[in-house]
């Protein structure tokens, strides 16, 4: 059912915004990078990140995607801790990659479940 909704789930401002934070959980790591990198192409296939997207993310200001981010539905911010969470856990995570992905966690206003 996840693959039937994701797609449509994100505009492409927020893809582009997932994107980067996917990136950055995986330099906070520093470890198992190729493990992670799979796990982001997994997650880019699965709500469909293209070529473009990525490419237009890299001009985004840290603001710009914070506010894109915080501006997304509930539903749609769950799923980004999902991604975000296991790119993080991918290899084994460690303090850098757990304390990013909380702060995003609260920057972005995840709800708790």
């Amino acid at each position: 059912m996840d693959r039937q909704i994701l797609p449509n789930l994100y505009n492409p401002r927020e893809r582009q915004a997932i994107y980067q934070v996917m990136c950055a959980t995986r330099q906070m790591g520093g470890h198992h990078m190729a493990e992670k990198e799979a796990e982001i192409r997994q997650v880019m296939n699965h709500i469909g990140i293209t070529p473009t997207d990525q490419a237009i993310s890299r001009t985004l200001t840290q603001q710009q995607m914070t506010a894109t981010l915080r501006n997304m539905d509930d539903g749609p911010k769950l799923y980004f801790a999902k991604f975000i969470s296991c790119i993080a856990l991918v290899g084994g995570n460690n303090q850098k990659e757990t304390m990013f992905v909380q702060w995003m966690n609260s920057e972005v206003g995840v709800p708790d479940i």
